[in-house]
């Protein structure tokens, strides 16, 4: 017997933060009452969806739409990500998933969105294909990099602290130094001055943004008030730097060290240069890799596009490619459209992942 479908109110943010806890198992914590209301309920646009089953006052099951604006080839689209798609063990084959996906999708339709889109794990993308019409966006390719600099933490389940503490200094210690002989071979520009914005974007935001999207088919938007949205109203601690040159605007690098017990990583959620000047993005990665020897970073990761002009600088800096990310749209003629465009722009701030 299927469970009911329900909208949320402010009074079940508690009750859902609580599944959550109990339903994720990645990395760090995801969500809580302060994620939810800041992106479901604060946002920039308009309120979010957060459809829920239940079984009288038991979350069995969730799925919800993020509001978010795209450009696609100099038009303003509105757009959402779908997402937050977890049921209860207890509750699963009932076909809670379907039931809550086609209605929160269908929800969304409603509220005019135009284009929606998800990044789910592999466990939830076969069901969004085969029972909710979504499709995966082949030529976006977008990839996970990750670039280890401290590889103390890998063993330290495995030796003693003493060894693991050596160890790792030594391998951070080495991975350093042969991270800057590799960068004294590397063509890079005259350096750029670096600095850190706190709490809003500095003046010519703007001017700067729609120079950066001249290049790109397919852009989620950075105007100032997304950006201010995204990351200095957002619950996590972001740190944004921007790289000028002649006090022009020409590229800037968001990042989000995550502490743990075990491993601390740092994700570089966010970056974008000016056309022509990408490979500047080589000086913000240099203060970042300094901020991550600084914090006792074990790993830095990012999400990439294959095809875009920063695959490549990733690369040649010391990532290594870790796979594939899964972009998917609800198949509808914008989408089949979009599919095909050429140049794309996608980080993993595009996605509520951090």
């Amino acid at each position: 017997m299927s469970l009911p479908v329900v909208s949320y109110t402010k009074d079940d943010l508690s009750n859902i933060s609580t599944f959550f806890r109990k339903q994720y198992t990645g990395v760090g914590t995801y969500g809580t009452m302060d994620l939810f209301q800041w992106k479901i309920i604060d946002n920039y646009l308009f309120p979010g969806i957060i459809n829920l089953a239940k079984d009288g006052e038991t979350i069995a099951a969730t799925t919800s739409i993020t509001p978010k604006e795209i450009l696609y080839k100099g038009r303003n689209i509105l757009a959402a990500e779908i997402g937050d798609s977890y049921t209860d063990a207890n509750y699963q084959r009932r076909g809670l998933f379907t039931l809550l996906g086609n209605k929160t999708r269908q929800d969304g339709t409603d509220k005019n969105v135009k284009f929606i889109y998800g990044t789910p794990n592999h466990l939830a993308l076969p069901g969004w294909v085969k029972k909710a019409n979504f499709k995966i966006m082949t030529k976006i390719e977008v990839r996970a990099l990750s670039m280890p600099i401290n590889l103390g933490a890998v063993i330290q389940r495995k030796a003693h602290w003493m060894f693991r503490d050596l160890f790792g200094g030594m391998t951070s210690f080495v991975l350093f130094f042969l991270h800057k002989l590799k960068r004294i071979t590397m063509s890079v520009p005259a350096k750029p001055s670096v600095t850190r914005c706190d709490n809003e974007l500095p003046e010519g935001w703007d001017i700067f943004w729609q120079k950066a999207i001249s290049d790109y088919d397919f852009i989620v938007a950075r105007h100032k008030k997304v950006l201010e949205w995204r990351f200095f109203k957002n619950p996590n601690s972001y740190q944004f730097i921007t790289l000028r040159d002649n006090d022009q605007i020409i590229g800037y690098l968001v990042y989000l060290i995550i502490p743990s017990t075990e491993v601390n990583r740092l994700i570089i959620a966010d970056f974008l240069c000016l056309p022509n000047k990408e490979k500047n993005l080589i000086h913000a990665l240099d203060f970042v890799l300094s901020e991550a020897f600084t914090n006792g970073v074990s790993t830095l990761s990012t999400w990439c596009s294959r095809t875009g002009p920063y695959y490549n600088i990733f690369k040649q800096f010391g990532f290594f490619d870790r796979g594939d990310i899964p972009i998917m749209s609800f198949q509808d003629e914008l989408a089949c459209e979009v599919q095909e465009s050429g140049k794309w722009h996608f980080t993993i701030s595009d996605s509520d992942n951090v």
